[in-house]
């Protein structure tokens, strides 16, 4: 009697390990920690940002800030962000230059909420200001004749006008130039007005407080 016997294969199935319990848990912890990472780099990313005022309407010249006619939004701007007016003690500003709807308030186009009892006033120094001298700070400015002939004694010109801007520039014989703006009362116009036509050197130190 002949017997026959079934061949087997020698191959061995794996079990499919995918769908196993261990491996679900292990999928579903790795989506968390994932999906906590994402949150983490959101949070951190919201707590760079910082509340900057844009104009909540077109904004002319000479207007002043309040809270009706800004809004804030708050942005991540980084190393430009120093440049650009945030929503504290914006109310005692005014607008030198206009501003659109829609735009950042830029330091640059502010002026102290005194300028209506001054006018602001451009003009060049003979000598750098000390760098501890900041925008907003008061000085005094002082003035001398360019004279080779005669004494030239200085006066003072202007006392306590608010620094409202500094530039630092080259000019054309490679020598440093500093051109300020200050807030200078109607009564010293005058005086600063005949120094530039002079050409008067002038120079501005740090209001002495009394």
């Amino acid at each position: 009697m002949a017997i026959f016997m079934r061949k087997r294969n020698p191959s061995i199935r794996l079990n499919n390990r995918w769908g196993s319990r261990r491996n679900k848990l292990l999928i579903s912890f790795a989506l968390a920690l994932i999906a906590l990472a994402s949150w983490l780099v959101s949070s951190t990313s919201e707590d760079n940002r910082v509340s900057y005022l844009v104009a909540a309407v077109d904004l002319g010249t000479g207007t002043k800030l309040t809270k009706q006619n800004l809004t804030a939004i708050k942005l991540d701007l980084q190393d430009t962000g120093n440049s650009y007016l945030t929503d504290k003690n914006y109310n005692k500003f005014f607008l030198k230059t206009p501003i659109a709807a829609g735009q950042l308030v830029p330091l640059s186009a502010l002026l102290p909420d005194n300028f209506e009892d001054c006018s602001a006033v451009v003009l060049s120094l003979g000598a750098p200001m000390s760098q501890a001298i900041r925008k907003g700070d008061l000085v005094d400015l002082w003035s001398a004749e360019q004279s080779s002939s005669v004494e030239s004694i200085p006066v003072q010109i202007v006392t306590a006008g608010e620094l409202i801007s500094i530039k630092n520039a080259t000019d054309g014989f490679s020598q440093n130039t500093q051109t300020v703006e200050v807030c200078v009362s109607v009564a010293e116009i005058r005086s600063v007005v005949q120094a530039i036509a002079k050409k008067a050197t002038v120079i501005a130190v740090r209001t002495t407080s009394s």
